[in-house]
Protein backbone atom coordinates (compact mmCIF):
# COMPACT_ATOMS: atom_id res chain seq x y z
CA UNK A 1 0.00 0.00 0.00
CA UNK A 2 2.93 2.23 -0.03
CA UNK A 3 4.45 1.86 -3.47
CA UNK A 4 6.18 -0.65 -5.49
CA UNK A 5 9.32 -2.61 -5.48
CA UNK A 6 11.34 -1.85 -8.71
CA UNK A 7 14.18 -4.05 -9.66
CA UNK A 8 16.80 -3.95 -12.42
CA UNK A 9 20.38 -5.37 -12.77
CA UNK A 10 21.38 -3.47 -10.00
CA UNK A 11 19.17 -3.96 -7.49
CA UNK A 12 15.60 -3.04 -6.35
CA UNK A 13 14.25 -0.02 -4.62
CA UNK A 14 10.48 0.90 -3.02
CA UNK A 15 8.95 3.77 -5.14
CA UNK A 16 7.56 5.33 -1.46
CA UNK A 17 4.11 6.83 -1.99
CA UNK A 18 3.35 4.92 -5.31
CA UNK A 19 0.58 2.94 -4.67
CA UNK A 20 -1.90 5.21 -6.48
CA UNK A 21 -0.32 4.55 -9.94
CA UNK A 22 -2.09 0.82 -9.62
CA UNK A 23 1.07 -0.92 -11.15
CA UNK A 24 0.89 -4.81 -11.11
CA UNK A 25 3.95 -7.69 -10.60
CA UNK A 26 5.27 -7.54 -13.80
CA UNK A 27 5.09 -4.03 -14.96
CA UNK A 28 7.96 -2.38 -16.52
CA UNK A 29 8.55 0.95 -15.65
CA UNK A 30 10.95 3.95 -16.72
CA UNK A 31 11.29 6.41 -13.34
CA UNK A 32 13.05 9.32 -12.92
CA UNK A 33 14.11 11.10 -10.31
CA UNK A 34 16.49 11.65 -6.86
CA UNK A 35 16.83 8.76 -4.74
CA UNK A 36 16.86 9.32 -1.17
CA UNK A 37 17.65 7.89 1.64
CA UNK A 38 15.26 7.15 4.70
CA UNK A 39 15.61 4.42 7.54
CA UNK A 40 18.74 3.06 6.18
CA UNK A 41 17.10 2.06 2.86
CA UNK A 42 17.00 3.98 -0.63
CA UNK A 43 13.65 5.08 -2.27
CA UNK A 44 12.12 6.72 -4.69
CA UNK A 45 9.92 9.37 -3.10
CA UNK A 46 7.26 10.02 -5.57
CA UNK A 47 5.11 12.34 -2.74
CA UNK A 48 8.14 14.66 -3.16
CA UNK A 49 6.90 15.63 -6.75
CA UNK A 50 9.71 15.18 -8.15
CA UNK A 51 9.84 11.95 -9.24
CA UNK A 52 8.03 10.44 -12.68
CA UNK A 53 7.33 6.90 -13.55
CA UNK A 54 6.40 5.62 -16.47
CA UNK A 55 4.76 2.30 -17.82
CA UNK A 56 6.54 1.00 -20.80
CA UNK A 57 5.46 -2.56 -21.01
CA UNK A 58 5.26 -6.19 -18.81
CA UNK A 59 7.19 -8.89 -18.26
CA UNK A 60 6.95 -12.18 -16.47
CA UNK A 61 8.61 -12.10 -12.63
CA UNK A 62 10.67 -14.36 -11.24
CA UNK A 63 11.86 -14.14 -7.77
CA UNK A 64 15.47 -14.27 -7.11
CA UNK A 65 16.58 -16.82 -4.03
CA UNK A 66 15.32 -15.49 -0.74
CA UNK A 67 18.18 -13.93 1.92
CA UNK A 68 17.09 -16.53 5.24
CA UNK A 69 16.93 -13.51 7.73
CA UNK A 70 17.64 -15.03 11.00
CA UNK A 71 17.21 -13.66 14.85
CA UNK A 72 20.65 -13.77 14.62
CA UNK A 73 21.03 -11.53 11.62
CA UNK A 74 18.01 -9.74 12.15
CA UNK A 75 19.91 -8.63 15.58
CA UNK A 76 22.45 -7.80 13.38
CA UNK A 77 21.20 -5.88 11.16
CA UNK A 78 19.76 -3.40 13.68
CA UNK A 79 23.85 -2.47 14.61
CA UNK A 80 25.61 -2.82 10.99
CA UNK A 81 23.57 -1.49 8.35
CA UNK A 82 24.45 2.00 9.41
CA UNK A 83 25.12 2.71 5.77
CA UNK A 84 21.84 3.24 3.38
CA UNK A 85 21.46 0.00 1.11
CA UNK A 86 19.21 -1.04 -2.15
CA UNK A 87 16.17 -3.71 -0.92
CA UNK A 88 17.05 -7.56 -1.37
CA UNK A 89 14.55 -10.76 -1.31
CA UNK A 90 14.15 -12.27 1.97
CA UNK A 91 12.32 -14.69 4.07
CA UNK A 92 11.97 -14.90 7.80
CA UNK A 93 9.99 -17.79 9.56
CA UNK A 94 8.64 -16.95 13.01
CA UNK A 95 5.10 -16.04 14.73
CA UNK A 96 2.99 -13.69 13.39
CA UNK A 97 1.94 -10.84 16.01
CA UNK A 98 -1.03 -8.47 15.31
CA UNK A 99 -1.44 -5.24 17.21
CA UNK A 100 -4.42 -3.25 15.44
CA UNK A 101 -2.77 -2.19 12.54
CA UNK A 102 0.59 -3.44 13.13
CA UNK A 103 1.21 -7.25 11.63
CA UNK A 104 4.98 -7.33 13.64
CA UNK A 105 6.74 -11.25 13.04
CA UNK A 106 8.46 -12.98 16.06
CA UNK A 107 11.87 -14.30 14.58
CA UNK A 108 12.89 -17.04 16.93
CA UNK A 109 16.90 -16.16 18.51
CA UNK A 110 16.38 -12.38 17.97
CA UNK A 111 17.10 -10.60 21.08
CA UNK A 112 16.36 -7.42 19.57
CA UNK A 113 14.94 -7.26 16.02
CA UNK A 114 11.16 -7.73 15.19
CA UNK A 115 9.99 -8.29 11.85
CA UNK A 116 7.21 -5.49 10.86
CA UNK A 117 4.88 -6.31 7.51
CA UNK A 118 5.19 -3.14 5.98
CA UNK A 119 2.23 -1.22 4.03
CA UNK A 120 0.33 -4.71 4.42
CA UNK A 121 -2.80 -4.55 1.93
CA UNK A 122 -6.25 -6.04 2.41
CA UNK A 123 -4.93 -9.50 0.73
CA UNK A 124 -1.60 -9.44 3.14
CA UNK A 125 -3.58 -9.11 5.86
CA UNK A 126 -6.06 -11.97 5.31
CA UNK A 127 -3.38 -14.10 4.84
CA UNK A 128 -2.20 -13.41 8.15
CA UNK A 129 -3.01 -14.43 11.76
CA UNK A 130 -1.99 -13.39 15.67
CA UNK A 131 0.43 -16.33 16.73
CA UNK A 132 0.46 -17.88 13.30
CA UNK A 133 3.65 -19.04 12.54
CA UNK A 134 4.64 -18.92 8.76
CA UNK A 135 7.24 -17.96 6.66
CA UNK A 136 7.36 -14.43 4.86
CA UNK A 137 8.94 -14.14 1.81
CA UNK A 138 9.37 -10.37 0.12
CA UNK A 139 11.68 -7.21 -0.03
CA UNK A 140 13.62 -6.26 3.04
CA UNK A 141 14.49 -2.78 2.70
CA UNK A 142 14.69 -0.39 5.71
CA UNK A 143 14.95 -0.52 9.84
CA UNK A 144 12.67 0.96 12.06
CA UNK A 145 13.25 2.62 15.09
CA UNK A 146 11.29 3.20 18.78
CA UNK A 147 12.53 5.19 21.11
CA UNK A 148 15.69 6.38 18.83
CA UNK A 149 16.80 2.78 18.65
CA UNK A 150 17.06 0.60 15.76
CA UNK A 151 14.39 -2.12 16.21
CA UNK A 152 12.26 -3.39 13.61
CA UNK A 153 13.38 -5.25 10.40
CA UNK A 154 10.68 -4.01 7.06
CA UNK A 155 9.59 -6.52 4.63
CA UNK A 156 7.30 -5.96 1.91
CA UNK A 157 5.47 -9.23 1.72
CA UNK A 158 5.08 -11.25 -1.63
CA UNK A 159 3.93 -14.38 0.07
CA UNK A 160 3.24 -16.52 2.69
CA UNK A 161 3.97 -20.30 3.54
CA UNK A 162 2.25 -21.44 6.80
CA UNK A 163 4.08 -23.78 8.65
CA UNK A 164 3.56 -27.15 8.13
CA UNK A 165 1.47 -29.03 10.28
CA UNK A 166 2.88 -31.15 12.57
CA UNK A 167 0.67 -34.85 13.04
CA UNK A 168 0.45 -36.20 16.87
CA UNK A 169 -0.58 -39.55 16.97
Amino acid sequence: TQGPILTDNTGSIIVYKAASLGLAVGDEVTVNGPIRAYNKGFQFDYSKGDVTVEKTGSTTVAYPAALDITGAYADELLTTRVENEYAYYAKMTGTVAVSGNYFNFNIPGAETAVGSVYGATDDVKSWLEDGMECTLYGYFFSISKTNDAPKYINIIVTSVEPAAAVSTL
